[in-house]
């Protein structure tokens, strides 16, 4: 079974597509694997933040 995705276009500035594209190329991911990998940190470190909150976020 596939995970169902949604597109997102994103528009950043120019310094900040560089330093995304440095952190991918090191890693040896892709642009968009590594925005991705960015978002779930993001979201992992506010549940921690949030640990009394119902909501929990599961990466899939």
């Amino acid at each position: 079974m596939t995970q169902s995705r949604k597109r997102l276009g994103l528009s950043v500035p120019e310094n900040l597509y560089k330093n995304i594209l440095e952190k991918a190329e090191y890693q040896g991911k892709t642009i968009n694997s590594t925005c991705i990998d960015i978002f779930w940190e993001y979201f992992e470190k506010q549940d921690k933040k949030e640990q009394g909150n119902v909501t929990k976020v599961v990466r899939r």
